[in-house]
């Protein structure tokens, strides 16, 4: 759970950056034409610096590749031994710290308490839904958990066992093919 839980903070990055919420233009946003702002909202242009912007994209998409490597090579079992789909603990636990966030701003709101400028309730679940685009397990997640009463942002679930997967071997260069399969010793 470690694991995920730092892959969950790398994808949820621009999430948690303040940078995200704040619109990288001089003055007021009365200031700026309506057509700015449309721009501004579609591309999410904000004060995070291109190179950072980059940055943190390269890094969510490391994550998401991390994740795929661990459950090609690896399964969870729970406390009885059962193989348990690893892939639905991890987007559903992800899902579940976006959904605690949101419900914790929507806590923040309700009373009153300013945070990070320009951070809304629509801007925080565009910056959700931009770290999820493509993935429709995590959004479903998200959506679900949204809904949710949260009491933290740790993980309350289950237990669970990390074991090898008993899959075939493979070479780096050949995939799932033999070695001696390339020189056509093996069908």
């Amino acid at each position: 759970m470690n694991f995920f839980t730092f892959c969950n903070l790398i994808i949820l990055q621009n999430v948690l950056d303040p940078q995200s919420y704040i619109y990288s233009y001089e003055g007021n946003k009365s200031d700026l034409t309506s057509d700015q702002i449309k721009r501004m909202e579609l591309y999410d242009f904000n004060a995070m610096s291109p190179h950072d912007r980059r940055r943190a994209t390269y890094a969510r998409g490391l994550c998401w590749r991390l994740t795929h490597w661990f459950f090609k090579h690896y399964r969870l079992t729970n406390e009885l031994g059962e193989v348990v789909d690893g892939k639905e603990v991890f987007t559903s636990y992800l899902g579940k710290q976006a959904g605690a966030l949101f419900v914790y701003k929507q806590y923040a709101e309700a009373e009153g308490v300013q945070g990070v400028p320009g951070c809304t309730l629509v801007t925080l679940q565009c910056q959700i839904e931009w770290c999820f685009e493509g993935k429709a397990d995590c959004l479903d997640s998200f959506s679900v958990a949204r809904r949710s009463v949260f009491k933290g942002l740790y993980y309350t679930g289950p237990e669970y066992h990390v074991q090898k997967n008993p899959a075939q071997f493979e070479f780096p260069i050949l995939g799932k093919y033999n070695f001696l399969s390339k020189f056509g010793l093996f069908f």
